[in-house]
């Protein structure tokens, strides 16, 4: 693990948070992100502070084709949701500086019980990033705001719409289902 070990890093640069989030992506590292989620059979998504509504829409939009998409943290306490996490699980976790201890200690468990990480940071050596098996790097800083999750939120739309193509068209059916009945 870690960003000199195994973690596949995608890079985010430069003062336009959108921009410079994309800048840096390579096809390969978000193939290997995207299989890693599609082959899970679980997905634990969390964010504290301003990036629970960030992580509130990646786990809302993902479960519609992966129903075992859970939320972590909604009020139940530091990620006591994983007590039964296993190897074929994966936890997609934001957190930027100051980075969240609950979001690390989540983090952490799902690294002791070999589960897949993709961290959503702001730099190659974030504690998040330490663990992390999928590693994409996006930005805060923006003209607008003295901390943007734009970048963060893009990162997780693309995301999604990687998982719905890769799943395919049973996939695009079960969104217009689950449409449907909204």
């Amino acid at each position: 693990r870690g960003p000199v070990g195994r973690a596949q890093v995608c890079g985010a640069r430069g003062f336009g948070v959108e921009k410079a989030t994309m800048g840096g992506r390579k096809e390969a590292q978000l193939k290997s992100a995207l299989q890693a989620r599609a082959d899970a059979g679980r997905v634990f998504v969390i964010g504290r502070r301003p990036f629970f509504a960030t992580a509130y829409a990646l786990s809302y939009s993902l479960r519609k084709v992966k129903p075992n998409t859970h939320l972590l943290d909604t009020g139940g306490g530091a990620g006591l949701e994983l007590g039964d996490l296993a190897r074929n699980d994966v936890l997609v976790a934001y957190s930027t500086y100051p980075y969240s201890r609950v979001t690390l200690g989540v983090a952490q468990n799902a690294a002791d019980r070999g589960a897949t990480i993709i961290a959503i940071t702001d730099s190659e050596n974030a504690p998040l990033a330490l663990l992390a098996d999928h590693l994409f790097l996006t930005t805060v800083r923006s003209y607008a705001f003295p901390d943007s999750i734009a970048g963060a939120h893009l990162l997780g739309n693309i995301l999604v719409a990687l998982t719905v193509s890769a799943l395919g068209p049973e996939a695009v059916e079960q969104i217009r289902h689950n449409e449907h009945d909204i």
